[in-house]
């Protein structure tokens, strides 16, 4: 077996690769942030951590900060990454105002190229969590000559990051990373080429199906129905590992509904929904936040939900999901039905009175998830005016006790108004062949998938 095969990695992620071009702030999916993770290297890495910057100074005001860039960061075909490369990859999101973690035009006040390692960038208002909005794949620098004069990417020839693209194809759900030879943190035996296949795994027919087709050295699944994965995959010789919580699933009410009739559903919920998962892959929560989340609320802390009795109720409630069964989709069924309310499962482009969610929980920053539910370009209704004013005034709270109190109390807010209504904390789960890869450092990570630090075995 030659070297180039040993160093071949198989992995499939739960979701659909979708028919649009590929930019690095396409992060809608858990899959498509993996990818563009990998494709796309930052500024600055997880927590401050050197990345194409060998590291960042900030004034004493956390509104200035200095970015020196290192002299071996190169893209994937050997050109040397400057700061005008950083400054124009930056301002590319802030010319077209994307929102992602961010709105680039809102946030940053003014970008600063010193010299051709030498990049400032000037905030608006001190904001916390700048640091690890720069590391997320959003934030991916592109070669200039690579954006047009109003930002677009024109190619995806070059990238920046561990991996380059060698084939994308949509109808397949297949797409081909082939490593990129001038990027710096790879691991010694870190896999050089890899194809990443796209599936649905929302029942164990399906993962089933994906096991025996794939070939799969690697999978991740986020399925409420693990359970019955487990003991299918250790027959085929896999291993698994259950990673800390990073999911929250929820509903999240539309405006269409009136206030009464939210509170009287949300108070059920509270009272009455039930959720358990024996692998703890899933498991019942009853706040916005994970627990492990700055700012997340105590069990004593969650608010009873006030409301009026004898309230008219609608005989059929309209969620929007793409999930449409389920161990979790019968327990918000079961409960509505305590309400006699029949439940219609509809897709995004028709009414719906609640959206069913599933929203990463930064344990470093949920302020930015917070934010982005509640009152950002994402938001589905319109929050009043003083719980937008507390949740940004927590974006930028420098102060940790501060920003948490601040958090939590916005929590509070959210869950006793009843257009919040928690469900689950979710884990991932990975499927491994432990005999072809070392997944040390992947299990236990906070969302992304780093390829470059999978060890390929001999």
């Amino acid at each position: 077996m030659s070297q180039e095969i040993k160093k071949s990695v198989t992995i499939v992620l739960q979701g659909n690769l979708p028919d649009r071009p590929l930019v690095p702030e396409d992060i809608s999916t858990i899959p498509l942030y993996h990818l563009h993770f990998n494709l796309w290297d930052t500024l600055i890495g997880e927590k401050g951590s050197a990345a194409i910057a060998n590291g960042v100074t900030v004034n004493k005001e956390n509104t200035i900060y200095n970015f020196e860039i290192s002299n071996n960061a190169k893209f994937s075909n050997g050109r040397i990454i400057t700061a005008d490369d950083v400054k124009k990859s930056l301002e590319r999101l802030i010319e077209r105002e994307e929102n992602g973690h961010i709105n680039g035009k809102s946030t940053i006040k003014d970008i600063r190229v010193k010299n051709v390692n030498q990049l400032e960038i000037e905030l608006h208002k001190a904001t916390p969590s700048f640091l690890f909005m720069l590391s997320t794949p959003e934030f991916g620098i592109v070669p200039k000559e690579n954006l047009d004069e109003k930002g677009n990417i024109i190619n995806l020839d070059v990238t920046s990051g561990a991996y380059f693209l060698k084939k994308v194809d949509v109808v397949s759900q297949e797409v081909v990373l082939e490593k990129n030879p001038y990027y710096l943190r790879f691991r010694e035996n870190s896999p050089a080429h890899v194809t990443l296949l796209f599936r649905k795994s929302d029942s164990i027919e399906e993962f089933q199906e994906n096991l025996q087709k794939s070939n799969a050295d690697f999978i991740e699944v986020q399925s409420s129905d693990a359970d019955a994965f487990f003991p299918y995959a250790e027959s085929l010789g896999y291993s698994s590992a259950i990673t800390m919580p990073s999911m929250s699933v929820f509903l999240s009410a539309s405006n269409n509904l009136p206030l009464e009739v939210k509170e009287v559903v949300a108070a059920t919920f509270q009272k009455h929904f039930q959720y358990k998962n024996t692998t703890n892959s899933e498991r019942l929560s009853k706040q916005l936040l994970p627990p492990k989340t700055f700012g997340s609320l105590s069990q004593d802390e969650i608010p009873k939900i006030s409301f009026k009795e004898n309230i008219l109720l609608p005989k059929e409630i309209k969620i929007r999901s793409s999930r449409k069964s389920g161990a979790l989709i019968d327990a918000i069924k079961n409960t509505f039905k305590i309400l006699d309310i029949e439940v219609r499962l509809v897709d995004g482009n028709e009414p719906f009175d609640y959206w069913f969610l599933s929203q990463g929980m930064n344990t470093e920053s949920p302020e930015i998830e917070l934010y982005l539910q509640a009152v950002g370009p994402y938001a589905i209704y319109k929050a009043p005016e003083k719980l937008k004013s507390l949740i940004s005034e927590s974006s930028h709270e420098t102060n940790d006790k501060n920003r948490s109190d601040k958090i939590k109390q916005a929590c509070k807010d959210l869950l006793s108004s009843g257009q919040i209504i928690p469900l689950t904390v979710r884990s991932y789960i990975h499927f491994f062949k432990k005999n072809k890869i070392n997944t040390e450092r992947v299990n236990g990570y906070d969302g992304t998938i780093p390829i470059y630090e999978i060890e390929v075995m001999e």
